[in-house]
């Protein structure tokens, strides 16, 4: 059997037979995201071997957060955190011997910076993520082992994690586990359009563009309540219909607050995509705080007030559809978790690239 990690570890001897684009040398263009924003990440959830932390969830670590991790020290220019970073996921996470990342790690309490997958299973936003932070990275500082570790993860993430559904190409949120009698289990914030679009231009391949179309004609069936929003988590029938999944969130969540920002940066600006979001911003602005969540059964507000990184993922979307609203600039007095933190900056990213 192919152990498919080989092709991460020993990429540039699979050079010759991966379908990517050529490497023409150039100047590293300039960062899109401040080095005193990455400083200040870095600083507060960076361990010092690489590690990125999750305060939000028991200091663990998994495969999204090393993920942006790595887009945020790529996108900064700070390529010795961002190797440090890679090579902690490479040892670390993509132990899997089909080339995806384990998605969850988690500390030994007991002795520092010793811990231990505690989840095989991969999560392909994660898997997505840490490929394009690859591309990226190696596309601005010219290296060729980053870019052929991004092709292979980038192959083995449409050869393993799509699943022909009706006519169109639906991603797993995983490689087992989201089956079930009535469908298949989806994760709508898991389609990064930027990045699948990247991974299109990249690597061109047709599959690129039919999991792109794919994710858009689910968020299109996708809309619950009069809010018309996505949901963290929906099932898939075999005729694409779609409902809220059973034992899943049933919320437009903290998952699902990803997929404007994604839309966003990927281009998909206009009304269609973005007025479901700007709605519920208009009709909650002069409250007293931004809900965090919305459940879609009932298409009631939650009363938890919404965290920076959300805010900055509503004013992304209000600015590119030339809206008034802005969010509030973080108290410095409040602490801001590792997920907040990510959407906040993952924002000011996408607003620059963007020209927004």
């Amino acid at each position: 059997m192919i152990d498919r990690r080989d092709l991460i570890k020993a990429a540039g001897a699979t050079a010759a037979c991966l379908p990517f684009a050529p490497l023409m040398a150039r100047a590293a263009p300039p960062p899109t995201l401040p080095r005193e924003d990455w400083s200040w990440f870095r600083q507060s959830f960076v361990t010092a071997d690489g590690r990125v932390t999750d305060t939000g969830n028991g200091g663990i670590s998994h495969s999204e957060g090393q993920g942006y991790g790595m887009l945020l020290a790529a996108s900064a220019d700070a390529k010795s955190d961002f190797d440090q970073i890679w090579q902690w996921t490479r040892t670390r996470l993509m132990v899997r011997q089909d080339g995806l990342a384990a998605w969850k790690w988690v500390p030994d309490a007991a002795a520092a910076g010793s811990g231990k997958v505690t989840d095989l299973n991969n999560a392909s936003d994660g898997d997505i993520l840490i490929a394009w932070a690859l591309l990226r990275a190696g596309r601005r500082w010219n290296d060729r082992g980053y870019l052929n570790a991004a092709t292979a993860l980038a192959v083995t993430i449409r050869e393993t994690l799509v699943q022909r559904i009706g006519d169109q190409s639906v991603l797993k949120p995983g490689a087992q586990g989201f089956d079930r009698p009535g469908g298949l289990v989806v994760n709508p914030s898991y389609w990064v359009f930027p990045a699948l679009l990247a991974f299109h231009d990249w690597e061109r391949h047709p599959d690129w563009n039919d999991i792109v179309t794919g994710g858009l004609a689910l968020l299109a069936r996708g809309r619950f309540s009069q809010w018309n929003l996505p949901p963290d988590w929906m099932l898939v029938d075999p005729d694409l219909n779609v409902g809220l999944a059973e034992g899943f969130s049933g919320k437009f969540g903290f998952d699902a607050i990803r997929v404007p920002l994604y839309l966003t940066w990927a281009g998909y600006q206009d009304a269609w995509y973005l007025e479901p979001y700007l709605t519920l911003v208009e009709a909650r602005k002069d409250g007293p705080t931004m809900a965090a969540t919305v459940d879609l059964s009932s298409g009631e507000p939650s009363a938890m007030a919404a965290s920076a990184g959300t805010l900055a993922v509503y004013e992304l979307v209000a600015r590119s559809r030339k809206a008034g609203y802005r969010a509030p600039r973080p108290d410095a007095a409040m602490p801001e978790d590792y997920y907040s933190a990510s959407l906040r900056l993952l924002s000011k990213i996408a607003a620059k690239e963007t020209g927004i």
